[in-house]
C-alpha cells in the first residue's frame, strides 16, 4: 500500500503550472530520496503513464487524456458528491445545493433538502442569471479570466453596479474564499457559498447552504465553518488531496 501511496504522490506533482518536473524537483515535492524517486519515475515510465524529454524531464503521458475521457463519460458528478452534501446538511439543518454556471445562468444541479418544517425550496435544473446571490459570486469569482470577460457585464445588468463595482465583489469573494448573501436571489432567503476545487485548481462547481435569513443571524461563523469542511471534502472527491488542499488554503479557517 505504501508503494501505492508514493506513486500517486509522483503523479500528484503535476499541474498545469508545473506540468514538467526534474526527477530532483519530483523528489523535493514527496520527500523521497533521489534513488526511491528514480525507481518509482521508471516504473511509471515502463508502464505508459510518464514520458521523458531530450531535457530528462518528465511529463503526464496521453495515456492520461484517455482515462480522462472515460472518467468525463461515467463520473457522475451528482452521485459523486450527494455524500457530502447529505453530511452538511445534517451538521446545518438546512437544504445544501450544488451549483454550476452554464451561459449566463448559474445551474442548480443537485439538491439536498433540510427536514425541517421551513425550508428553501431549490429544484435542481432551476436558473438564476449570474450575478444573483452568493452561489454566482463564489463561481464567478474564481472564473479564468477570458470566461469572466464573457459574463460579467450581463451580470451587473442583474445586480444593477458597475464592472469596477462587481469587479471590486469578486475580488473579495475569491480572497476571503467564500460569499455570504441575503435576498440576493430570493428574498427571504440567505445563502453560504463556498467553492470546490478540481486537482487543476479551476472551480467549476460550488455549495450553497440555503437557510431562511430569519434562521441565519447569529449562526453565520457555524454555518460557514460547515460549509467549508464540505468544500474541503467535495473537493477532496473531485479532484484528489492537490484539490483538498487547495480548498483548505482558499477558505482559511473561520476562527475570527
Amino acid at each position: 500500500m505504501r508503494t501505492v501511496d508514493r506513486v500517486f504522490s509522483v503523479l500528484g506533482c503535476f499541474s498545469l503550472e508545473h506540468a514538467t518536473l526534474s526527477l530532483q524537483e519530483i523528489a523535493d515535492e514527496i520527500g523521497l530520496a533521489k534513488s526511491t524517486t528514480s525507481r518509482l519515475t521508471g516504473d511509471l515510465q515502463r508502464l505508459g503513464y510518464l514520458t521523458r524529454g531530450p531535457d530528462l524531464r518528465f511529463s503526464l503521458s496521453m495515456e492520461f487524456v484517455r482515462l480522462a475521457a472515460i472518467a468525463n463519460q461515467t463520473v457522475d458528478v451528482r452521485r459523486l458528491l450527494r455524500p457530502v452534501m447529505a453530511e452538511l446538511v445534517e451538521a446545518t439543518g438546512e437544504t445544501v445545493t450544488l451549483n454550476s454556471i452554464d451561459g449566463n445562468d448559474r445551474l442548480c444541479v443537485e439538491v439536498s433538502r433540510s427536514s425541517q418544517p421551513l425550508f428553501a425550496v431549490n429544484r435542481p435544473g432551476e436558473r438564476t442569471p449570474l450575478g444573483l446571490g452568493g452561489a454566482s459570486l463564489v463561481l464567478m469569482a474564481f472564473m479564468e479570466p477570458d470566461a469572466l470577460e464573457q459574463v460579467i457585464k450581463p451580470a451587473t445588468r442583474e445586480i444593477r453596479c458597475t464592472v469596477k463595482e462587481l469587479r471590486s465583489i469578486l475580488d473579495t469573494t475569491r480572497r476571503q474564499g467564500y460569499a455570504v448573501s441575503h435576498g440576493g436571489g430570493i428574498k427571504g432567503l440567505s445563502g453560504i457559498s463556498v467553492p470546490l476545487f478540481g486537482s487543476d485548481g479551476a472551480v467549476h462547481y460550488c455549495l450553497s447552504v440555503v437557510v431562511p435569513t430569519k434562521r441565519v443571524t447569529g449562526h453565520v461563523i457555524d454555518l460557514l465553518k460547515a460549509a467549508r469542511h464540505a468544500a474541503v471534502a467535495g473537493s477532496r472527491r473531485l479532484g484528489g488531496e492537490r484539490a483538498s488542499r487547495t480548498a483548505r488554503e482558499k477558505l482559511g479557517d473561520f476562527d475570527e
